[in-house]
């Protein structure tokens, strides 16, 4: 039985596995498990220490590419993916974000950098390259409806819409769900339901903000989305959903839509992974700010480059609700936690760059 151990099926690799090649193209390190000798993609397979089979093999600069593996008249077959725009690139998101738009409508500044929130961010921008992606809820729920009333997306005002067209080569917007509670809504949801949920959030980023703002890569809140769903987000045009794409104490996965635990431990190792079956593409997110001290964060991304060489692209992660003051649980060092993250990446030679752009999406 012939098995690819590295790459599998689906993964995409940035240029981070790789060399070089003379030719321009790109070598890949290429692991088969197989009881008999193997050659791989037409060329003998050499058994290392480890007993699986090992080749080189060049990869030509293209987005896809077919890899075989024979032995004894045995095939397998896999297909693999080469994201020349992903490597050395960094993407920063933000979840759960509808509070900063009902501020917007009630006060009305005179620019959208005049909200503190969003001038975080034009300055993570300035300093560091970042490119920012805000996931947002189509509406306010719970407590906040006492602070902001029923505020919708529709009733969003539109008076910024040419700032944040002039803004977009920065800064996009997202679909993340309708609203904040309960948590998990789309584990088990219809295709109908979350379809009608992405439709709406999309209708309106687009009127208020320009079809330049939407971004076809985003976070579904708690990371999780039944089969049908997915579907329905591919049908809005979503083509990458991140997650933390980890696996819990008891080797379960969460924050990691249908991956199996081998398909989360694949994702984890290049970054992203795409399904053969449905084209999505799953994404790993490095580090959730919101978490962790600004040392602490550093920390985790040194040590998840470390560990994870073969990534190339790093998406930090943080959620709206902790910038704020009133907030349970407030961090008064939220813009210094994001100002982390982007430092240690520009400071290690990664640009920012839109998930959606180094996917090719």
């Amino acid at each position: 039985m012939i098995r690819f151990v590295y790459p599998t099926n689906g993964d995409m690799l940035t240029d981070a596995p790789g060399i070089d090649n003379k030719d321009g193209s790109l070598l890949i390190d290429i692991a088969v498990e197989s009881d008999s000798p193997v050659s791989i993609s037409g060329k003998p397979a050499e058994k290392a220490e480890n007993g699986l089979w090992t080749a080189q093999i060049p990869l030509p600069r293209a987005s896809e590419h077919k890899l075989t593996a024979s032995a004894e008249g045995e095939t397998q077959e896999i297909t693999v993916f080469h994201l020349p725009e992903a490597g050395g690139k960094y993407s920063v998101s933000v979840d759960d974000n509808i509070w900063w738009l009902a501020e917007l409508t009630r006060d009305r500044p005179a620019s959208l950098f005049d909200h503190p929130y969003l001038a975080v961010y034009k300055e993570a921008h300035e300093r560091f390259g970042a490119k920012v992606r805000l996931n947002l809820f189509y509406q306010v729920e719970g407590q906040a409806v006492e602070k902001y009333g029923p505020f919708n997306l529709s009733m969003m005002t539109d008076q910024y819409k040419e700032e944040f067209r002039a803004n977009a080569d920065w800064l996009h917007l997202a679909f993340h769900s309708l609203q904040e509670e309960p948590g998990k809504p789309y584990l088990n949801s219809s295709y109908e339901e979350v379809f009608e949920d992405c439709r709406k959030v999309h209708s309106e980023i687009i009127r208020f903000a320009g079809e330049e703002c939407l971004e076809h890569a985003t976070t579904i809140h708690f990371g999780e989305c039944s089969e049908a769903g997915i579907r329905a987000l591919q049908e809005n045009g979503i083509r990458a959903l991140m997650g933390y794409i980890a696996l819990n104490k008891d080797g379960k996965p969460y924050v990691s839509y249908n991956l199996s635990p081998e398909k989360v431990l694949e994702t984890q190792r290049y970054g992203f992974w795409r399904d053969p079956g449905s084209g999505m593409i799953y994404g790993k997110i490095d580090v959730v700010m919101n978490m962790y001290s600004p040392e602490r964060i550093a920390e985790i991304l040194t040590e998840e480059h470390e560990k994870y060489p073969h990534r190339g692209f790093i998406e930090i992660m943080i959620h709206e609700q902790y910038f704020y003051s009133d907030y349970r649980a407030y961090e008064p060092d939220y813009a210094e936690r994001i100002f982390a993250g982007c430092r240690w990446c520009h400071e290690k030679g990664y640009s920012g760059c839109f998930t959606e752009d180094a996917l090719a999406l």
